[in-house]
């Protein structure tokens, strides 16, 4: 038995499956699946179990598992806190992040960065909130950039941990030349428009699709587009209207010809900076980190 190992299989139960796994680490999932074995026959144990095409930790693998993440972390923590006596600091360091808060939070904190400190080369990587997550529990990222519309979001039993660091609204907006829409004095009033939105089962369009529903309609989507930028171009044009989150309406973009409706939909999505412990005291990171809290907070007031 080994730490390759034991990372390997802590990442199983945490991904789920050998392809992510694989994927998570860089190697084929042949090379998961034989360490693995390997693993077994060195203790002698069944750790996991196979259901059809799927596989699953069973009840040995999962208290292996749960013996060994404390373990790992202590291992993580201590090469971190040996890193941290570099009398430079430098690194990469893998940021993900959702659509609207690369304009107005991260491309600004990245150029400070390369100003202030040009020893950090930080990556961007813009991901849904699920995906996200994963990364991060699979050290693929080291600092996740997200929002949610619960309330609170915490991490138990886990080395996560997580910073709410404000939370911006969603807006109605529509053409300036669209005299239809006003004023609007209920949800429903929206329910006879066209829709722009952003495709179907990713986690904005979903919750606002989950928001009509609630209000007994169905919403007559006719463009999904991941693009913020042609959404408000088409709204531009009075091909439909569209929900968007005030990170995506902040100055600097452009807001000719868009009408931003004074309503309030109760809608709030908490914005969160999520990083694993072991890796919170490594310089680089916990300076793009920092950075990244200040320029957030400083964008995120000006929403409440």
């Amino acid at each position: 038995m080994n730490i390759w190992q034991l990372q390997i299989l802590t990442h199983l139960a945490e991904l789920g499956t050998m392809n992510r796994v694989a994927e998570a680490l860089f190697v084929s999932p042949a090379t998961i699946s034989q360490q693995l074995k390997d693993l077994e026959d060195d203790l002698e144990l069944t750790l996991i179990e196979k259901q059809g095409r799927k596989v699953y930790l069973n009840q040995t693998g999962q208290e292996l598992v749960e013996r060994a993440q404390p373990v790992l972390s202590e291992l993580e923590t201590i090469e971190n806190d040996f890193k941290t006596r570099q009398s430079e600091i430098t690194g990469i360091v893998r940021i993900a992040t959702f659509t609207s808060a690369l304009n107005s939070i991260l491309i600004p904190v990245i150029k400070k960065i390369n100003q202030t400190f040009p020893s950090i080369e930080c990556r961007i990587y813009e991901e849904e909130p699920d995906q996200s997550l994963l990364g991060l529990r699979s050290h693929k990222f080291d600092i996740v950039l997200t929002g949610y519309f619960e309330k609170k979001v915490t991490f138990p039993n886990s080395d996560i941990i997580s910073t709410n660091i404000g939370e911006d609204k969603l807006l109605v907006v529509s053409s300036k030349d669209d005299k239809s829409i006003f004023p609007i004095k209920h949800f429903s009033d929206l329910a006879s428009k066209k829709w722009i939105i952003e495709p179907k089962n990713t986690y904005l369009s979903n919750h606002i699709i989950q928001m009509c529903r609630e209000n007994l309609f169905d919403p007559d989507v006719v463009s999904e587009i991941h693009s913020y930028d042609a959404i408000k171009s088409l709204v531009k044009s009075q091909l439909g209207i569209s929900i968007l989150p005030s990170l995506a309406l902040t100055a600097g973009t452009d807001m000719n010809g868009i009408f931003i409706h004074d309503f309030d939909i109760k809608s709030k999505r908490q914005i969160y900076l999520l990083e694993r412990k072991p890796q919170k005291r490594i310089p680089a990171i916990k300076i793009v980190s920092q950075m990244i809290t200040d320029q957030a907070t400083a964008v995120l007031k000006n929403f409440n």
